[in-house]
């Protein structure tokens, strides 16, 4: 009688061993993918920037500005004119004030947005990433009749706080 060999054990497929050895094939595939899946929901959220927007010069007027790095930079520069009134000759720089950090240095650069720059936000609930930005402006003159006007002494006393003495 030829005596039977007893084979090694091998892992069956419903064994433990062998659910163990899929199952770590297929985690590292689930977790390489879920960290793409994240990646890319991360991508798709709106992400934020804080600019420190600095007038140079005139450290009265400095401001934050919190906006999304998608934002154009007319919009800012349209920003800038709310606050300011009419404005020309604009010079925007990014982190400090010379001609190699300058935003606007041809006439399409306004509609590029903060991304195209380098500048990177974070989304909601992450810390917030703050870029300084330096700006410099010349006011637009006026030929406005009123605004030419230069006023009396009559009318500097009432601009001094004071009221008119007259009897």
């Amino acid at each position: 009688m030829v005596a039977k060999k007893k084979k090694g054990k091998k892992a069956a497929k419903g064994s433990k061993k062998a659910q163990a050895d899929e199952g770590s094939a297929s985690m590292g595939e689930d977790s390489l993918m879920a960290q793409i899946r994240r990646e890319t929901m991360e991508a798709e959220l709106d992400r934020y920037v804080i600019l420190n927007m600095k007038l140079m010069n005139w450290e009265f007027s400095n401001f934050e500005l919190r906006v999304k790095t998608s934002v154009r930079l007319f919009t800012i520069k349209d920003e800038l004119t709310e606050r300011h009134g009419r404005i020309r000759n604009l010079i925007l720089c990014k982190d400090s004030f010379s001609e190699e950090n300058e935003l606007c240095k041809r006439p399409d650069d306004e509609t590029k947005t903060l991304e195209e720059f380098g500048i990177c936000g974070a989304p909601d609930g992450h810390p917030p990433v703050k870029v300084e930005m330096f700006y410099k402006f010349k006011p637009v003159d006026s030929d406005a009749p009123l605004l030419l006007v230069r006023g009396n002494e009559e009318s500097s006393k009432y601009n001094e706080g004071g009221a008119s003495e007259e009897a």
